[in-house]
């Protein structure tokens, strides 16, 4: 392992306890997200993407007593394997990885990250309710992922769902992401939000 994969994995599991001993990420926003940038920055050093079946390496880091040169080993041997397991599957465009995902009903929290997508609301809306449910194909459902990374609106869409008083449509957010993404009004409808959030 590398010094600065080691360095990475000492200042994670020390982040981490921080975290625990704060509360969680509910008490500290901040330093969550500091954990997950640095998690996502040592799965890049693997080749890895951020989804959950990688992220998994670190509970399980973390979840030990305390830090030991065996520990990090071992962390680092789940890395490697993971990534040699993830590098050696035959290429998939992101079309055919999400039409297997269709098919195989994958879990969002590991499919998106590997199409290079952020879980946020909007984009299980698409996963969810329109791919996994039939109401889009895999193509459409590409397109306007890929429409509303290119606009990097999901903010101001999750901000117009939650905060914003209907109808919509009187809203300037509305009238600007109207035109450009082609499933807003229907995630705008949909009710059953807390369906497709994280357990």
């Amino acid at each position: 392992m590398s010094n600065s994969t080691t360095d990475q994995l000492k200042q994670y599991f020390t982040l981490y306890r921080s975290l625990q001993e704060r509360g969680g990420p509910e008490e500290d926003e901040a330093l969550f997200e500091q954990c997950l940038l640095l998690q996502e920055e040592i799965l890049a050093h693997f080749g890895l993407p951020p989804a959950d079946r990688y992220r998994q390496i670190f509970w399980k880091f973390t979840e030990a007593g305390s830090l030991t040169t065996r520990l990090l080993a071992q962390t680092e041997s789940r890395l490697k394997k993971a990534a040699e397991k993830y590098l050696s599957r035959p290429a998939q465009t992101d079309l055919e990885l999400l039409t297997q995902a269709r098919t195989k009903k994958l879990d969002p929290f590991d499919v998106l990250p590997e199409l290079g997508h952020p879980t946020h609301d909007y984009t299980f809306y698409l996963y969810r309710v329109l791919l996994l449910q039939d109401l889009a194909s895999p193509e459409e459902v590409l397109e306007e992922l890929n429409r509303i990374k290119e606009i990097n609106a999901y903010k101001e869409i999750a901000t117009l769902k939650f905060d914003t008083e209907a109808p919509f449509d009187k809203s300037d957010t509305y009238r600007k992401y109207k035109p450009l993404l082609r499933y807003l009004d229907g995630y705008l409808a949909y009710e059953e939000a807390d369906e497709y959030e994280e357990e």
